[in-house]
């Protein structure tokens, strides 16, 4: 992983993050909304 930042401009080192960032924020709302949604199956 570390080989290929250096190949990146900051910019795009920027824009891959902030992709990966929306990635693992969306999967945790995922999961939050899975669970929400099952504890309300439960009652």
């Amino acid at each position: 992983m570390g080989w290929i930042l250096s190949q990146l401009s900051p910019s795009e080192i920027l824009e891959q993050d902030q992709k990966i960032h929306k990635y693992s924020e969306t999967q945790m709302m995922m999961k939050v909304t899975e669970r929400s949604f099952f504890k309300c199956e439960d009652s």
